[in-house]
């Protein structure tokens, strides 16, 4: 019995240990700058994009913790993406304005 929950806690670990390391890698590959997610806001305010390109906006985490915290931010919203209610332009709004002054800080790649 002591063994099964030593293998079942070890397989939880392992499976814990290699989601760890997908986000990591995951993020280093991912080279959005402030630049790059002022764009995509900008084209989700005008509605130029679709949901499935929200989701996959939303899904990619960030190196940076700066923009990650907008990402997670902007997941927050809710609403499964395009179209927004008013709202919810309101705070994309903000958003773009708090990423335009990121930008305007020197904000680097991810």
């Amino acid at each position: 019995m002591v063994l099964y929950l030593f293998l079942a806690l070890g397989a939880a670990l392992c499976v814990l240990a290699f989601f760890r390391f997908v986000t990591f890698l995951s993020k280093k590959r991912n080279p959005l700058t402030a630049a790059d997610y002022i764009g995509y806001v900008e084209r989700y305010i005008r509605g130029a994009d679709r949901s499935h390109e929200w989701d996959d906006f939303m899904t990619i985490p960030l190196a940076d913790e700066r923009l990650d915290a907008v990402r997670r931010q902007l997941c927050e919203l809710g609403g499964g993406g395009p179209p927004f209610s008013e709202k919810t332009m309101g705070e994309l709004r903000k958003i773009l304005a708090a990423l335009r002054s990121m930008q305007g800080e020197g904000e680097g790649n991810v």
